[in-house]
């Protein structure tokens, strides 16, 4: 398979999952999320107990991958792009990007390929002797791709791609160190799906 599309910015590490950490460090890049009105990857209003919210940050990474971050989106995503991630406190946090490279001609089967790739470089990893672990989602929609991980200090998370169209993949997660996930991923993929309606592919907006 030839090389994987060109990383769009600095590859941005998603600390582990803590509440006080990815979230405070999205906020304090652009705030909480944008004016009122402006359409949102994910509403807070669709899940319960969220404390906090943060909207199209520049980083572009999503919970889920844990300590596989080569698949982590990020690295594919461009600045700003439709993004969106919740903290639930102490249960974990969750959210959702698209990752759209349309502008430099890069095609979402592409980008997912690559990231496929990554994942495989992780499963074969000398690091899950140390107790990481990552294995594949079986229970996923047709065309959905996913991961669960688990690093050896007990945070755990789920992470799913959706391909949206020919330009657009979508990436969904949650990580958390409780027993039970902060939210079911069935309806925080749903809802992502939906929300990704709202942002078309930057080569269809001219």
């Amino acid at each position: 398979m030839g090389a994987g599309p060109p990383p769009a910015g600095p590859r941005t590490r998603v600390a582990r999952a803590r509440a006080t950490g990815l979230v405070a460090a999205l906020a304090a890049v652009v705030g909480l999320g944008g004016c009122a009105g402006d359409p949102v990857l994910l509403d807070r209003a669709a899940f319960d107990d969220v404390e906090d919210a943060s909207h199209d940050t520049w980083t572009g990474n999503v919970p889920g991958p844990t300590w596989c971050d080569s698949m982590a989106p990020g690295g594919y995503t461009i600045a700003h792009s439709p993004g969106t991630v919740l903290s639930f406190g102490e249960r974990g946090l969750a959210g959702a990007v698209v990752v759209d490279r349309s502008s430099d001609g890069i095609p979402a089967e592409r980008v997912l390929a690559f990231i496929e790739e990554q994942a495989d470089v992780c499963t074969d990893s000398s690091v899950r002797a140390r107790g990481h672990d990552i294995e594949p989602l079986t229970d996923l929609d047709e065309g959905e791709v996913g991961w669960s991980t688990r690093r050896n200090d007990g945070e755990w998370g789920e992470y799913v791609l959706v391909p949206l169209d020919e330009w657009r993949l979508l990436a969904v997660g949650f990580s958390t160190f409780a027993d039970e996930a902060p939210v079911d991923r069935d309806v925080l993929v749903a809802e992502a799906v939906e929300g990704a309606g709202q942002f078309p592919a930057s080569a269809a907006r001219g």
